[in-house]
């Protein structure tokens, strides 16, 4: 039939005709927004005050959920009328089998005296591979291992587990949920039941997807994560949407400053955002605006920062925000050599941008310059300093061994400044950032992060320790005991005083 975004569903569900709900739809996209595009749809089919429980729910990532479902749908009820059976969060639309997890899985099953786990975890990999167990000899043991990444010398558990899947007559896997579904949406559904699956995400280019899309409605109700402007004004419509849903039958308004401080607090997470805004107003009581104060009293901060949030901090040299978002990437489980690997690419590239800015070329930049002025007198100037190191590194990689023949070798290079002509505002903000720099402190820097890697691998200091020592002498030019003045006496982790990427 088609397919539609989520804030489409009402007017699709809303059309003319007695019940213009479809036999099979499709909701894949935010979690949230998934549950309320089934709630709508239920309560079409249904009506208005049927409860979720009375759906016939299946768990998706459950063994042969799909032919459950199919098996349900197709069975009428004693009672007559309509009919809904849903699948949910289910997995047909992931990429396919991970024979590797799977051999892993079989593999500790074994171990674990586990025979019977450990032939069905085997005889999916071997469906998914059209190897019938008796003609899996040792070098097909060989290749099935190889190709999944494991240690094909050591065998003899899976030759073991082929032999008690032979005596014991094991049955192949399940035929495949995924033709399964095609056939069964090709044949068609009992009239008044109607099939809801829901998942996290799709790949359109798949034939099962195609196949729903034609027979049934597809609510996509993704919401873009990456923090491109584009992205950002989406998220931002979606977030007000819920403010107005949740707040306007109380009679209330959050105050702006409000929204900041909570958005601070919970980051595009929309359940929690929304969760945090029923408590927000019913903490306010009978007053009419929600303020920040409010926020900072009712909300703890759950907010999961990216790591770019660390770097951002970092190139802008901002004490307080850098300690701040690295205990935030901690906390949350970020590896200390991941902040690590993040503060030495910035370096890497604030080196890069210096050393434009202190060459002749670099002369076309100004202090502060707006950014339609960098567009039209630095980006070609930088672009032109690319190519020319492209060449010359070009002409280093093509250079013959002495007493050699020519080789051949890529042109390209990773030193560019500018990767994508076409989006140069990133270089922009990294020009703005390497003003506040100057190649000695840079090399000095480049040196700590050498230092500070070997003290991860190697010392037994906390690592938290070494990265905030990091972070000092980047942001402040010194090591924390060396610091005086107002920049020793700074607080350390207060909360930002922005969103970051605002």
């Amino acid at each position: 039939m088609t397919t539609i975004a989520y804030q489409e569903l009402d007017r699709h569900l809303a059309g003319p005709g007695p019940s213009p709900a479809a036999a099979l739809y499709l909701v894949f996209g935010e979690e949230m927004l998934c549950q309320e595009a089934v709630r709508a749809i239920v309560a079409k089919i249904l009506g208005p005050s049927t409860p979720l429980h009375q759906v016939d729910r299946i768990a998706g990532e459950a063994p042969g959920a799909t032919a459950e479902a199919l098996a349900r749908i197709n069975t009428y009820s004693l009672l007559g009328g309509a009919k809904v059976v849903l699948l949910a969060d289910t997995t047909l639309f992931e990429s396919g089998l991970d024979s590797r997890a799977y051999l892993e899985k079989a593999r500790a099953a074994v171990e674990n005296n586990e025979p019977d786990k450990a032939a069905r975890a085997l005889m999916a990999v071997l469906a998914a591979h059209q190897l019938p167990a008796v003609e899996v000899d040792a070098e097909a043991r060989r290749q099935l291992l190889t190709a999944a990444g494991l240690d094909a010398g050591d065998d003899t558990w899976l030759e073991a587990l082929l032999d008690h899947c032979r005596t014991r007559n094991v049955p192949p896997a399940a035929a495949d949920p995924v033709e399964t579904l095609e056939r069964a949406v090709a044949k068609g559904f009992p009239a008044g039941h109607h099939l809801i699956l829901t998942a996290g995400s799709v790949d359109r280019r798949r034939k099962i997807y195609k196949v729903i899309e034609a027979a049934g409605v597809v609510v996509d109700a993704s919401v873009p994560t990456g923090g491109r402007r584009a992205d950002v004004e989406i998220q931002q419509r979606l977030l007000q949407d819920q403010v107005d849903r949740i707040l306007a039958p109380r009679a209330k308004r959050l105050e702006p400053d409000a929204y900041e401080a909570l958005m601070e607090m919970t980051g595009f997470d929309l359940r929690t955002f929304c969760a945090s805004l029923e408590k927000l107003a019913d903490f306010a009581g009978t007053r009419a605006r929600i303020t920040s104060d409010d926020v900072h009293q009712v909300l703890r901060r759950s907010k999961k920062d990216p790591i770019y949030a660390l770097t951002g901090a970092v190139g802008e040299r901002r004490m307080d925000q850098s300690l701040f978002y690295l205990d935030s990437l901690l906390d949350a489980g970020t590896h200390p050599l991941q902040a690590l690997a993040a503060l030495v690419n910035l370096a890497r590239r604030l080196t890069m941008a210096r050393g434009f800015l202190d060459s002749p070329e670099g002369r076309c930049w100004r202090h502060r310059m707006p950014y339609p002025e960098f567009q039209r007198l630095v980006v070609p100037a930088l672009l032109a300093h690319d190519a020319r190191l492209t060449e010359i590194v070009h002409s280093w990689r093509n250079a013959p061994p002495e007493g050699k023949g020519k080789r051949s070798a890529k042109s390209d290079t990773d030193l560019a400044l500018v990767k994508n002509p076409k989006s140069v505002y990133p270089v922009y903000q990294l020009f703005l950032q390497a003003e506040g720099f100057t190649a000695a402190h840079l090399q000095a820097v480049r040196h700590r992060l050498t230092e500070a890697d070997r003290s991860l691998k190697s010392s037994a200091a906390p690592a938290r320790w070494i990265i905030e020592a990091l972070l000092w002498f980047i942001c402040q030019g010194g090591d924390p005991g060396s610091m005086s003045g107002e920049a020793a006496q700074r607080p350390r982790r207060a909360a930002p005083s922005r969103s970051p990427g605002r």
